[in-house]
């Protein structure tokens, strides 16, 4: 995973795996836990709001 918000106007994350589609198409149950570890982790690197984190 790779967070980056100060080399463009917007902030940009990459991660090797698109986690809410893989969520989303409930096809992949380990989808659904890499997604929480990756808003937990977004949200301690102050990039997702914790009322959007939180909402889940």
């Amino acid at each position: 995973m790779y967070y980056d918000a100060g080399t463009f106007a917007a902030e940009v994350v990459v991660s090797t795996m698109d986690a809410s589609y893989h969520h989303g198409s409930g096809f992949m149950p380990g989808a659904t836990q890499l997604m929480y570890r990756m808003m937990h982790w977004l949200r301690g690197a102050h990039a997702v709001p914790r009322a959007v984190a939180e909402a889940r």
